[in-house]
């Protein structure tokens, strides 16, 4: 008995301390992106913002979310040291569900800083991924999309790396 109450104890602790990181994430709120920009030092940040909006439900904390998604997207664009390539092929969902491609920029990305000599495959299979786990997590909150639901079909049965690869140029 002494021992499941330990383990219930520690499942919950470890369950609280989760959702704490899941919420804690500081934007920053002054900051500039050009040519003299160290994009480098924010290499973190961009890992904890996307962390954020993989691990936090998509009707949740809408105002930060909002940031969340400004200052990534904001580096993304502007960051010279990360491309991201939007394949059409790939991103078929890119018109009916545009809030997804940030998530697919952002696995993009974060797979990039945490890895040498990526390429565009690597980048596309990370973002394709990443927002294939969002859209399973989140599916009672966003719209039906029948795009990533043959994605979903394709990587369960082994077959989306294939896809990817013959997509990438």
């Amino acid at each position: 008995m002494l021992y499941l109450k330990k383990s219930i104890f520690i499942s919950i602790l470890f369950f609280t301390a989760f959702l704490t990181y899941a919420q804690d994430v500081v934007v920053p709120v002054h900051y500039t992106f050009d040519s003299t920009t160290n994009y480098a030092q924010y290499n973190d940040t961009i890992t904890t913002c996307f962390d954020y909006l993989m691990n936090q439900s998509c009707n949740l904390d809408l105002v930060k979310r909002k940031a969340v998604t400004d200052f990534l997207t904001k580096w993304i664009e502007a960051t010279p040291t990360v491309t991201v390539t939007i394949n059409h092929d790939v991103l078929t969902y890119y018109d009916t569900s545009p809030e997804l491609v940030i998530i697919f920029m952002g696995g993009w990305v974060v797979n990039d800083i945490k890895s040498d000599g990526y390429t565009e495959y690597e980048g596309s299979m990370a973002g394709t991924n990443a927002v294939l786990d969002y859209y399973t997590k989140n599916k009672p909150h966003l719209k039906k999309d029948d795009h990533i639901d043959k994605l979903i079909q394709k990587r369960d049965k082994g077959k989306l790396e294939k896809f990817v690869r013959c997509s990438v140029k």
